[in-house]
Formats: structure tokens, sequence, C-alpha cells
């Protein structure tokens, strides 16, 4: 679920996810010192809370996705925001559908949106995290 303004490149380098990270408005998840992912917090346009993330090919399948975007939203929530938090996902990526719907999202929608990182358009799916779920509930 990534929606940077730049192309990702296929292996997270730490001066790409420093230049990123500049933006205060992302959060880099790390492992023993080492850059595993990132995620991200911006409105969408609807004075809600709209969240994404990466994590390196070489980390994935290990957690970090999950345990990232838990820590992510529960950041978010302590920092006073009680709003709905939106999410997406290519329709392809079963794996993010599930890290999602692990931590509480669910359905709410379907689009299609330009994926900087795929290079083109894509048909994606849409999730919410609503007012006052809790994460994993």
């Amino acid at each position: 679920i990534i929606y940077f303004s730049s192309k990702i490149p296929p292996v997270v380098t730490l001066e790409w996810a420093k230049e990123r990270l500049a933006a205060q408005t992302e959060f880099g998840l790390y492992d023993d010192g080492k850059l595993v992912g990132m995620f991200i917090q911006f409105d969408n346009g609807e004075r809600e809370v709209e969240v994404g993330y990466s994590v390196d090919a070489r980390a994935r399948g290990k957690g970090y996705a999950s345990r990232g975007l838990s820590l992510f939203i529960e950041k978010i929530r302590c920092e006073g925001y009680e709003g709905n938090i939106h999410a997406g996902h290519a329709a392809d990526n079963d794996i993010s559908a599930k890290v999602l719907a692990k931590a509480g999202f669910e359905p709410n929608g379907e689009n299609e949106y330009h994926s900087l990182g795929r290079g083109g358009m894509v048909a994606g799916k849409r999730v919410i995290l609503s007012a006052g779920k809790k994460i994993g509930s």
C-alpha cells in the first residue's frame, strides 16, 4: 500500500529512506540498526488519515509489516487522532490484504490508481480502520 510521491527503488537504501523521513510524516522501522520498512501518514483530502507502508524485499515474510503497522497506528492514536484511518492495496496483493485485516482494517470499496512502484494504473482495494476500533480487533 504505497502512495509515495517518488518511485520506490527495488531495494530501499538508508539514503533514500533518510530523504523520505525528512518530511516528518514517515516512520522508519529498524531491526538491529538496519532499516527494514517505512510507514507513511498523510491527510487523504477528506480530513482523515491515510497510511501506507513498504517493507524491504529482503525483509518480507518476517512479520515486519504487521508489527510496524500496529506500532504506526498506535503512534497516530497516541498523538490524539481518533478518526477513521484509511489504506489501500493493489487488488492482487493478498499479503498486504492480510496485513491490513490483521490490524483490524475492513473492506471499503475498490478503485483504480496510479502505482509509482509498478509504473502504471492498477486495480486497488480500499480498507478502513473505523474510529474507535482497536488495532487487531
